[in-house]
């Protein structure tokens, strides 16, 4: 199912016109993705597979097991269980500061010891 017509000008040219609304005057008919949906079009194939992922109804496999959140990958989850557990396995060898995440302990040797991490 297309979303689009194909009209000629005095020429005899073809050229691409959906519903709705016009393309782009610099965007070429071959280089257009279209989703097969709604009339929603991109010169990006990856802006077009982000779109239909809107179309979807997707359950992320993975829950909390406490509040029953859901996530897309059983490392979220982890990361997510300190919340729950109040956990703080990241200790800044400085100041000997904890944290939940390692990503905001290394925030925070940045910032407040102007360590640069690698």
């Amino acid at each position: 199912m297309l979303f689009y017509t194909l009209l000629t000008n005095q020429n005899n040219n073809w050229r691409p016109k959906r519903y709705g609304s016009t393309l782009k005057s610099s965007a070429k008919l071959c280089d257009m993705k279209y989703c097969p949906i709604c009339s929603y079009t991109s010169t990006e194939a990856l802006e077009l597979r982000c779109h239909m992922a809107s179309h979807v109804s997707f359950q992320p496999p993975f829950n909390c097991p406490v509040c029953y959140k859901t996530f897309s990958n059983k490392y979220n989850v982890q990361t997510h269980m300190v919340i729950h557990t109040g956990e703080r396995p990241f200790e800044c060898n400085i100041c000997f500061k904890s944290f939940k995440q390692k990503s905001h302990m290394h925030a925070h040797q940045r910032n407040t010891h102007s360590v640069s991490i690698s």
